[in-house]
C-alpha cells in the first residue's frame, strides 16, 4: 500500500490556518471531518492496497526507531509465526520482513515507511558454497535411521540478521545439536543469528522416516542477511537411502576344524542379513579366554595356537542389519595339537 501524509487545510475567513498529518495503515475508506471556528470540511479518502501495520506497530515507545526489545520482539514472532500485536487484519512476520526490520535495527532508521516489498538489493546470489557449506555424517542410511549435518558460514568481519533455511525431503525430521546462539525456527528448520562474526557452524539431527523409499534425496539451503544485504543458494548435499536391511535367519554354526589341530581355524555362521558376528570361548571352569567380533559372518579362532590341548565351550553371537540378535547354545570344541 502506498501510504502518505495527507493535509487538510482548513481557512474559515481567511483568519486562521491549521494543517494536520496523517498515516493510514490500513485499506479501507475513510471520512476525515476537520472544524475550527465554526467552519468544518470533511474529506472521503480511499486507500488501497494491503496493510501497513509494521514497522509501526512494533514501536512501543514512539520514538520512530526499532529499539533492541523491539527487534527482539519482532524475532520471537517470527520464530512462533505469531501475530502481530496491534494489526487488523492479523500481519504475521515472514523472512523478507524480519530481514528488513533487522536492517532497520542495525541501521537505526526512522520508521516512516511500511513494509511493502523488498527494497534491499543483494549483494550475491545462486550458489556461493564458499559462503556456506553443508557437511553429512554419513551419505547412505536406511529407513528409520538418523545422521548429522553440519553447516558452516563464513561471517568474515560481520554480518548483522544472518537468516539460514534448510530445506529436507517431505517427512525429514530436524532435531538442533548446536545453534551457536542463534533463533530457531522448529516449523521451518530456519535458523537466525541477531550478528555473527567469523566461522559460524552448526549442527543438527535428521531422521529419515521409517517408510522412506529406496533413492538418492538433496538436502538445500539459502543463506540471507540484512547488513550487508546478502541472499545466496547454498550448494546441495544428496544423501542415498538404501532399501529397507534382511531380515537376520541364521541357518547353522560350524567351526573349521575338529578337533582344532592349527591356527587356521574359523568359525562360520550360514545364514543371511547378517552384519556382525561375536565368538566367546570359556575354560570348563567358566573363564573367559577368547572374546572376538568382526563384520560378517566368519570370525577367525586365532588364539587356538596359544590355548592348551583340552576341551573348552564356545558360544556364538549374530547381530543382524535389521537390529535382531541370536545367540546360539553352548557347545563343545577340542583343541589338539
Amino acid at each position: 500500500m502506498d501510504s502518505r501524509d495527507l493535509q487538510i487545510t482548513v481557512n474559515p475567513q481567511g483568519r486562521r490556518e491549521a494543517s494536520f498529518s496523517f498515516l493510514f495503515q490500513t485499506p479501507g475508506e475513510y471520512t476525515v471531518t476537520v472544524s475550527a471556528d465554526g467552519s468544518s470540511k470533511s474529506v472521503v479518502i480511499k486507500v488501497a492496497g494491503e496493510a501497513a501495520c509494521l514497522p509501526f506497530a512494533l514501536d512501543v515507545n514512539k520514538n520512530k526507531l526499532l529499539d533492541d526489545p523491539e527487534v527482539i520482539t519482532a524475532i520471537d514472532l517470527w520464530v512462533r509465526n505469531g501475530d502481530v500485536p496491534g494489526c487488523s487484519p492479523a500481519q504475521k512476520i515472514d523472512d523478507a520482513k524480519i530481514i528488513r526490520l533487522i536492517d532497520l535495527w542495525v541501521k537505526q532508521a526512522q520508521l516512516t515507511v511500511p513494509l511493502s516489498g523488498n527494497t534491499m538489493k543483494a549483494q550475491s546470489a545462486g550458489v556461493a558454497s564458499s559462503f556456506a557449506t553443508l557437511a553429512a555424517s554419513v551419505r547412505q542410511v536406511r529407513p528409520g535411521e538418523t545422521f548429522t549435518v553440519t553447516v558452516s558460514l563464513d561471517a568474515k568481519d560481520g554480518i548483522n540478521g544472518l537468516l539460514l533455511s534448510q530445506a529436507l525431503p517431505a517427512g525429514w525430521t530436524v532435531k538442533p545439536i548446536e545453534t551457536q546462539g542463534a533463533y530457531y525456527k522448529a516449523s521451518e528448520a530456519k535458523w537466525l543469528w541477531l550478528t555473527a562474526k567469523g566461522t559460524v557452524s552448526l549442527s543438527y539431527e535428521v531422521t529419515v522416516p521409517a517408510n522412506a523409499q529406496p533413492g538418492v534425496y538433496q538436502i538445500a539451503g539459502r543463506a540471507k542477511a540484512a547488513v550487508p544485504s546478502i541472499e545466496t543458494e547454498l550448494a546441495p548435499m544428496t544423501v542415498e537411502v538404501l532399501g529397507a536391511p534382511v531380515a537376520l535367519a541364521v541357518k547353522s554354526v560350524a567351526l573349521s576344524q575338529r578337533p582344532v589341530r592349527t591356527g587356521g581355524a574359523y568359525f562360520v555362521v550360514e545364514g543371511v542379513g547378517i552384519a556382525q558376528t561375536t565368538v566367546r570361548v570359556f575354560s570348563l571352569t567358566g573363564k573367559l579366554v577368547y572374546n572376538a567380533t568382526v563384520q560378517g559372518n566368519v570370525v577367525p579362532f586365532t588364539a587356538a595356537s596359544e590355548l592348551a590341548n583340552g576341551v573348552y565351550l564356545y558360544v556364538v553371537t549374530v547381530q543382524g542389519a535389521d537390529g535382531q540378535t541370536v545367540t546360539s547354545k553352548i557347545e563343545k570344541l577340542v583343541v589338539l595339537r
